[in-house]
């Protein structure tokens, strides 16, 4: 029988064999190829944590000759059995169903690891699967890609060859068939749980660029759906300002120019948020080279980008305050004894940027010799570990030759045992302030002296009135000791009748109304006695200007008091006099004027007797005569009446008076004195005038003086007429007398006021001088001016409560 014959059986039994091992060899190169391209290597475990599986390009770094740890615990492969190292530990957390991380230390290299529950069809946790990116140096992560792939290639010849083999035993292993198909559906699993549970984001792009697949580390990264990433393009993805840098990256992987790219890349979150990417990308080809597809792998890394941006802001904030506060600074380099001083620290001792090395001697030579050893005794103090900060204030020789007052603070940086190694701080100009310093107590001294030494009684007084502090000249004034005012108010030792406009000023000063007030009080001393004194108060002001305690300076002035009041006294017997030597001037027209009425009564009542004793007398023509008599006789009175309060004595009384009243009531007294001398009395009087608080009869006494000097001044006039004129301003009242007489001469002026000053040949020239004294007495002034044509006006104002 032909060998040929025999031999076809054989073969077509081994075909579908041959075709199994071809399939499983072709799909576990194409997973073996993949996972070749992260930029680390997965790993899988049963629930007993021995090794299922290895595979990325990261192995040949750490354990690339090993591989019989497959089928051991991890422990074998980490080299170390600690239950409680990260690494085993993040094993055991991934066990219980929880994601965990960990960081991993290979020979020589740091690996981040990243583990998952890998879960059966039916989503019992069947083991752990991890993935570890090689976080080293961009290059050495390129070389360790390159012994991957050299790696790969190996392993896919010694496959090769397996499968070679495999073919020439097809025969043999027709009943491995099932077991290879079976493989080959957990080589696949694998690759799908390694892909869809990576701890990172992935996804494979097809060469127009738009998505095929991506896992759901990537969909949770972006905010979107894995269905929704499907066919969205870098355009839709990544920012405007990115977006040529994208495109020219994947330009240049597509062109064979490179084998892969990694890069810093922003992507838009689905909300509208940027999300910082570390992306990897590497180009996926058939087995005869073409390209396929790109594999892209995106790790998270918006928090460390944040934290960058935070350490940025935050060294430019400490830029901006360190200019802001215009301070100096220093380093001090201890080991080396070299420090460094900023141009801002030169230039506040007057040296250029390029003056004044790195030697410490140029700080310490120019310390004040008064402030040397405590200067170093504090730096010292400090770099023993005695005090937390080095901070003092002392004086340091600027480049003028004069002395700064600096303020300087540092703090020394220790190693492990405690020894410093640097030290660094700043220095600040406190010149002005410590100037102000010395200032403010300089004036405290003063305060304290004029406080406690000066003639004036000085106190202290609290929102509540109550006395603070006393000086001893306060105490000698009301003859308490200190302690027994400091329990008092000043309302405690004020007379009453001063309590309500003191308190009520002090009330006005506290809430920042006026800024002082100046008032004459009675106080109310220990024994009981009264004093009279000149009171000055103020406020004492806090740094935001609220008002702290309120400070009076008290004279006594109960000596000039009593002058005043015996000085009022005389002014008042004076001004008596005076009116009684006026109305004995004017009793020749006080006769006059009472003769009317007199001779009017002597008229009526013979007038009555004639017709009783004529028998003819009606009783109507009697009664109309008695009212006559009764009625020229209340006139009488009127007038003795209103010469007897002219004439009235006694101290000056204070009340509310009518000017216009005044003015009409002068009118009167002075009519009949006028109309002999053929004088016209004109009054021209301002309507519902307000009163004002004066002695009326003082009043009527100056109006009076005016009204007879204007009368005297017209005698021999033409035209004699005389206007009385009162007027309203905004805060006084004016009262103007207005002659056409002589005038007052020239070379007299102010003189006219004068005491003893006179132009009447038989004058005592007191009116004008006790008329100015009483309108002054009243708050007011009184002038006199030259009118335009002939004669003078006569002024005074008084003011308006």
């Amino acid at each position: 029988m032909p060998a040929d014959a025999l031999t076809a059986p054989r073969r077509r039994r081994a075909a579908p064999r041959h075709q199994a091992q071809e399939a499983l060899r072709q799909r576990e190169a194409h997973l073996q190829f993949l996972v070749g391209r992260i930029p680390g290597f997965i790993w899988t475990t049963d629930t007993a944590l021995r090794l299922t599986l290895r595979m990325g390009r990261g192995l040949e770094a750490i354990d690339a000759q090993r591989p019989e740890v497959l089928g051991h615990h991890i422990s074998h492969w980490l080299g170390t059995e600690d239950p409680h190292s990260p690494t085993i530990a993040a094993h055991l957390r991934a066990l219980s169903g929880q994601a965990a991380t960990c960081e991993q230390q290979w020979e020589g290299r740091l690996y981040s690891n990243h583990l998952e529950p890998l879960r059966a069809a039916d989503g019992t946790i069947a083991g752990v699967i991890g993935i570890a990116f090689d976080i080293s140096e961009r290059q050495q992560a390129e070389q360790a890609l390159q012994a991957a792939k050299a790696e790969l290639e190996a392993r896919v010849s010694e496959r090769t060859a397996a499968l070679v083999l495999a073919n020439q035993q097809l025969q043999r292993q027709l009943a491995e068939r099932a077991q290879v198909e079976a493989a080959l559906r957990e080589s696949e699993l694998r690759f799908q749980n390694a892909f869809q549970h990576a701890p990172i984001g992935m996804a494979l792009v097809n060469l127009d660029g738009r998505a095929l697949h991506c896992n759901q580390a990537l969909a949770e990264m972006l905010g979107y759906t894995r269905d929704e990433l499907i066919d969205k393009t870098l355009a839709e993805m990544v920012p405007a300002d990115d977006l040529t840098a994208a495109q020219e990256d994947r330009r240049r992987l597509l062109a064979g120019e490179v084998d892969s790219y990694q890069a810093e890349r922003r992507y838009i979150h689905k909300s509208g948020r940027i999300v910082w990417t570390y992306t990897s990308a590497s180009l996926v080809r058939d087995a005869e080279g073409r390209p396929l597809y790109t594999i892209s792998h995106l790790h998270d890394i918006t928090a460390r980008k944040q934290a960058e941006q935070a350490l940025r802001d935050s060294e430019e904030r400490y830029a901006l305050s360190v200019a802001g506060a215009n301070d100096g600074l220093w380093d001090w380099n201890i080991e080396a004894n070299e420090v460094y001083l900023s141009p801002r620290w030169k230039a506040i001792l007057g040296n250029a940027v390029h003056e004044l090395g790195a030697d410490p001697l140029a700080w310490v030579s120019r310390l004040h010799p008064a402030d040397a050893a405590p200067v170093r005794a504090t730096l010292a103090a400090h770099l023993r570990g005695e005090l937390p900060h080095f901070e003092v204030e002392y004086r340091i020789r600027h480049s003028d030759g004069t002395y700064r007052w600096v303020l300087s603070r540092g703090l020394a940086v220790r190693r492990a045992d405690g020894r410093p190694y640097r030290m660094a701080g700043s220095l600040t100009d406190i010149t002005e302030r410590r100037e102000v310093e010395e200032e403010l107590r300089e004036s405290e001294e003063r305060f304290r002296k004029i406080f406690e030494e000066g003639p004036l009684g000085m106190a202290l007084v609290g929102r509540d009135y109550r006395l603070v502090k006393v000086n001893a000249t306060m105490c000698r004034m009301l003859g308490y000791s200190e302690e027994e005012l400091l329990g008092l108010s000043f309302a405690d030792i004020t007379h009453p009748q001063d309590l309500e406009t003191d308190l009520r000023l002090a009330q006005q000063v506290f809430a920042g109304e006026i800024p002082s007030y100046q008032i004459e009080k009675r106080y109310v001393t220990k024994p009981g006695g009264l004093i009279w004194v000149s009171l000055t108060a103020s406020v004492i002001t806090g740094e935001t200007g609220q008002p702290l305690y309120g400070i009076g300076m008290v004279e006594e002035i109960t000596a000039r008091k009593r002058a005043e009041q015996a000085s009022q006294r005389h002014q008042a017997e004076l001004a008596h006099a005076l009116r009684v030597s006026t109305l004995g001037e004017m009793a020749a027209g006080l006769a006059h004027e009472l003769n009317q009425p007199l001779s009017a009564i002597v008229s009526y009542a013979r007038g009555c007797v004639h017709r009783l004793r004529a028998g003819a007398a009606e009783p109507a023509d009697l009664l109309y005569a008695v009212e006559q008599i009764a009625e020229q006789a209340l006139r009488g009175g009127e007038i003795l009446q209103r010469h007897r309060h002219f004439l009235r004595s006694g101290a000056p009384s204070h009340e509310w008076v009518n000017v216009n009243v005044v003015v009409e009531n002068v009118g009167r007294l002075a009519s009949s004195e006028a109309r002999a001398e053929g004088v016209a009395i004109r009054l021209r009087l301002t309507p519902l005038l307000p009163p004002v608080q004066a002695d009326g009869v003082q009043l009527e006494q100056v109006v009076l003086n005016l009204v007879r000097n204007a009368i005297d001044a017209m005698r021999e006039g033409n035209p004699a007429e005389l206007c009385i004129h009162t007027t309203l301003g905004a805060r006084e009242i004016e009262v103007a007398v207005e002659d056409r007489g002589r005038g007052v001469p020239p070379e007299l002026g102010e003189r006219i006021f004068d005491a003893f000053v006179t132009t009447k040949p038989d004058g005592l020239g007191m009116g004008l001088s006790i008329s100015r004294t009483i309108v002054e007495a009243h708050g007011g002034r009184l002038w006199a001016t030259a009118n335009p044509e002939r004669g003078t006006t006569f002024r005074f104002v008084l003011p308006l409560p």
